[in-house]
């Protein structure tokens, strides 16, 4: 996994890129727990010059927020 995040430290853009694909691709495989270290690399991208690297990471962060969020129902607020 180190071996991974070190490719996300190459300022090229394509390579950034594809390393995104791969996580998007995986993110169904992976548990919680592998997910959380994925973050910090893929939240790094927030400031990044690339549009399409930004446009990767926040369908990965939407497939995160989509599958994992605390779905509340108003009886549940309430209680």
């Amino acid at each position: 996994m180190e071996l991974f995040f070190f490719s996300f430290l190459f300022r090229d853009d394509e390579r950034q890129r594809v390393c995104l694909d791969i996580v998007y691709k995986m993110l169904f495989k992976l548990k919680p727990l592998e997910l959380k270290e994925l973050l910090p690399g893929v939240t790094g991208f927030i400031s990044h010059p690339s549009v399409v690297c930004r446009q990767r990471m926040y369908d990965i962060l939407m497939w995160i927020y989509d599958n994992y969020r605390c779905v509340f129902t108003a009886d549940a607020v309430l209680q």
